[in-house]
């Protein structure tokens, strides 16, 4: 019926007046319950809308999904030193440098130690 009265302008005039003479009537029955608000009666001048549609990619191929791998693989940084602390080394905590180096001071201080000894005992 509606789509009848929106081919002419006179159909949808003599239309909304019709649409609010009834609402007029039933106001009164709805006395306690909520006013008919005037965004419940739309207006029949039918303003069309329209979205602006999404935006087309340029040539070419798209972006590759990588698995949950491959995800996984380049978040990993690499195993850790517990020596000197550093990620992705090449080495581990028997051979880190920074432990050798203060391995090879101790050693040599408790080497120094031992010649003192011996030669406080050769006396």
């Amino acid at each position: 019926m509606i789509d009848k009265v929106i081919l002419s302008d006179e159909a949808s005039q003599i239309f909304c007046e019709a649409l609010d003479s009834l609402i007029e009537r039933i106001k009164p029955l709805l006395n306690g319950v909520e006013e008919v608000l005037p965004s419940a009666r739309r207006s029949i001048d039918f303003e069309t809308s329209l979205n602006e549609p999404d935006p087309v990619k340029a040539k070419g191929s798209g972006k590759r999904l990588k698995g949950r791998k491959e995800l996984a693989r380049e978040k990993y940084k690499g195993r850790r030193c517990n020596g000197c602390g550093k990620y992705g080394q090449t080495h581990d905590k028997r051979n880190c440098p920074m432990l050798q180096k203060s391995s090879s001071i101790v050693d040599k201080d408790a080497f120094n130690g031992m010649d003192n000894s011996s030669s406080s005992q050769d006396d």
